[in-house]
């Protein structure tokens, strides 16, 4: 008896209906449509973040080389083919 209970239960496993994965796969795109927009805001907030502190960066260089220097950076650069100053950005070679 027991035998042909094991058999039995082997047999017929219990399975996911169409009508639960569909439940799933709707509760899991639900979760993902409240997501996106979340991390598309954060991802904004982050590259805002990033553009401000290379902006201080930039800021504290050029503080510096006025201290260093008693002169802010010049925007022009010596060019040795033409022997003379350019301004900044120098031509591609």
């Amino acid at each position: 008896m027991l035998q042909r209970l094991n058999k039995r239960s082997a047999v017929t496993r219990p399975a996911f209906t169409i009508v639960e994965l569909m439940i799933v796969v709707v509760i899991i795109a639900l979760l993902v449509s409240i997501l996106v927009p979340v991390l598309s805001k954060a991802y904004k907030t982050a590259l805002a973040s990033a553009d401000s502190a290379l902006l201080a960066q930039i800021s504290m260089g050029c503080e510096l080389y006025q201290q260093a220097f008693h002169a802010y950076p010049s925007s022009t650069w010596y060019n040795p083919r033409t022997a003379q100053y350019d301004l900044w950005p120098p031509p591609p070679i």
